[in-house]
């Protein structure tokens, strides 16, 4: 999935497990917000889209996501 960061009004919460798998989305996420949001699993990383570029790319819990962070 390629991805780019970007800060608006609303967005979506994507945690992201050790090995780079979506195991959740959380929709109408504050931006740049320290509040905790429940994950359906143990996530290594979070990723901030802006509102309806989830659903505009399809991502859904179980896709992988490419970076260095991520360990395959």
């Amino acid at each position: 999935i390629p991805l780019r960061l970007v800060g608006s009004e609303m967005c979506k919460e994507t945690d992201i497990d050790p090995k780079g798998r979506i195991v959740s989305i959380a929709s109408h996420a504050t931006p740049f917000s320290e509040a905790p949001i429940p994950s359906n699993g143990a996530a290594n990383g979070v990723l901030e889209l802006r509102a309806g570029r989830a659903a505009e790319i399809n991502a859904q819990p179980g896709d992988k996501v490419l970076h260095p962070y991520f360990k395959p």
